[in-house]
C-alpha cells in the first residue's frame, strides 16, 4: 500500500482530531510547522505506530495543516 493509500484510509480519524480542536489550537497547527509536526508524530503513535517514519509525519502535518486550516477557517465564521 502506498503512502497516498494509508494517509486516505486514516484521513477520517486525523479529521474527527481536528474538529476537536479550538481554534488557537488549530491556529497554532496553520502557522506553526513545528508544531504540525508534533501533532502529526503524536497522531501516527496513536492511530498507526507502525508508520512512524519522517516521511509519513511530513506528509501527515501537511494534510493536517490543510485540513486544519478548513476548520480553523470555519469556526471563525
Amino acid at each position: 500500500m502506498s503512502l497516498i493509500d494509508d494517509l486516505t484510509k486514516q484521513s477520517e480519524k486525523y479529521q474527527k482530531q481536528l474538529q476537536g480542536l479550538n481554534i488557537a489550537t488549530l491556529s497554532f497547527i496553520v502557522s506553526d510547522r513545528t508544531r504540525a509536526l508534533e501533532y502529526a508524530k503524536k497522531g501516527i503513535q496513536e492511530v498507526e505506530p507502525e508508520n512512524l517514519t519522517d516521511e509519513y509525519v511530513e506528509t501527515v502535518a501537511d494534510e493536517m495543516q490543510r485540513v486544519a486550516k478548513m476548520f480553523w477557517e470555519e469556526k471563525i465564521k
